[in-house]
This record gives C-alpha cells, structure tokens and sequence, in this order.
C-alpha cells in the first residue's frame, strides 16, 4: 500500500468506513490529492460569506438598539469598576491581552504546523501523513477567520466602550471581537491539527480544557479591560466556532474520532 493510500485508509476509518473504502465516498482524501478540492473551498467560501452576512445583519441591529446599548454600556461600566478596584485583576487582564492576540495565536498555530511538517517529512506512517494533510487545510482556514473578523469590523464599524473609569484604550473599532473571535477559532483548529497526535486521552483532554479556558479568559478579559462590549464577545467567538468547526466539516478535516467524539 502507498502512503497516499494509507493515509485514505486512516481518515475513512476515522469516518467509520473499511480501511480499502477510500473511492466512491464523498469527503474520503483520495490518493495523490492532499489539498481540499475546488468543490470544498467553494463551500467554506460560501459558508464565511453567510456568517458574515449574519454578523453585519446583528451587528447593525445591536447599533439601532438604545435599549440594547445601554445594557452593553453597563456591563461593561461594572466591569471596569470591578479591575479598576484590583490592581493585581488589571494587571493581569492586560498581560492576557497581549498573549492573547490573534497575531501570536496564530503565529503559535503556523509553528506547530511547521514543527509536524518537518519531523513528518519523509514518513510514511499514516499518521504523519495524516496531519499533513490536515494542516494544509487548517492553516489556510486560520486566515479566513482572521479575515472575516477584520471585514465585519468594517461593515458595522461600531465603536469602543467609552467605559468609567478607564482602564485603557485600544485602536479601531469594537464589533466584533477580534480576540474573541480568533482565540475561539484557534482553540478549535489547534485541537483539530495536534490532539489526533497525541497518544493518551489524558493529554488530548488537557490540550481541549486548556484551549477552552484560554478562549473563554480572553473574551472576560476584554470586557474586563473596557475595550469591547459583552455583545462584541458573545458574537465574535460564535462567529469564530461556527467557521472553524463548519470549516473543518466541509473540508473534511478527520480528528473527532481520536478525541472520542
């Protein structure tokens, strides 16, 4: 058996298929074809055009809302207060912010892809063969979500809390979160690229719990900070779920199965 041919075996098997049942099937990476097919990009293609379209339609009825607004402004006015209180609580939101930004998640992302590109180099282990494959699809949907967040904030063009008392500022505009946007991508892609690598239950769940509470941190972290509304969390990590799991449904990404899914 080629590696091309065990690497189909794998990922049908990850579907529940018979390892030889690599042809016929919609989704199975057929021999020779690492990289999604045209059919597959123009779906995610399609997807991110939807949600964007969602995240616009939501993110202009929220500026048409005073009722809404004065709610978002509060919450966040309470948050401020809360870290302007505890100096140790501000000083760590703003470490948090910093490690936190999308640049470095995905910087941390591309790293780890090279990493499992270059020792997977020259092996024919389905497994190796496997997360390669996984990664030249994941890497280049990274970007889309990055993208995404970058135009949404464009099109609703909402601005930064005004928050008392003031904690910092950050630049451009607040809707949607672009750390909650991204990390909660990231926690979902890195998972999909490393866990199936990963040869105990142990360590796969830790790498999920602690991906899941970083994403969760950042978007406290940035309402806590007074730079973005509730609203402007809330919505940028569904927006970040909804494009990486349904980005790696639709490129036919297999992971679930190593984390017992």
């Amino acid at each position: 058996m080629s590696s091309h041919e065990q690497v189909s075996a794998t990922e049908s098997a990850d579907r529940g298929a018979a390892p030889g049942d690599v042809d016929g099937r919609r989704g199975a990476v057929t021999v020779g074809r690492p990289g999604p097919s045209a059919r597959d990009v123009i779906s995610v293609l399609a997807l991110t055009a939807v949600v964007l379209a969602v995240t616009t339609l939501l993110g202009h009825a929220i500026l048409g809302s005073p009722g809404f607004l004065r709610s978002d402004a509060t919450l966040v006015d309470d948050a401020t207060t809360l870290t302007a209180a505890n100096p140790w609580l501000r000083s760590t939101a703003m470490v948090w912010a910093e490690v936190s930004q999308p640049v470095v998640l995905w910087a941390v992302l591309i790293v780890a892809a090279l990493t499992l590109w270059l020792t997977g180099r020259g092996e024919a282990a389905p497994r190796h063969l496997a997360a390669q494959q996984r990664l030249v699809r994941i890497l280049p949907l990274s970007m889309l979500v990055w993208m995404t967040g970058v135009v949404a904030k464009g099109l609703v063009h909402r601005p930064r809390p005004t928050p008392d008392p003031d904690i910092t500022t950050a630049w451009g505009t607040s809707y949607p979160s672009g750390h909650a946007l991204n990390s909660a991508a990231f926690a979902v892609l890195f998972v999909a690229l490393v866990a199936p690598l990963l040869r105990t239950k142990v360590a796969r769940g830790t790498l999920i719990v602690v991906l899941a509470v970083g994403a969760a941190l950042t978007s406290v972290d940035r309402v806590l900070l007074g730079v973005h509304h509730v609203s402007d969390v809330v919505i940028g990590a569904i927006v970040g779920l909804a494009i990486a799991f349904g980005g790696l449904r639709l490129l036919h990404v297999r992971y679930r199965a190593h984390l017992g899914l």
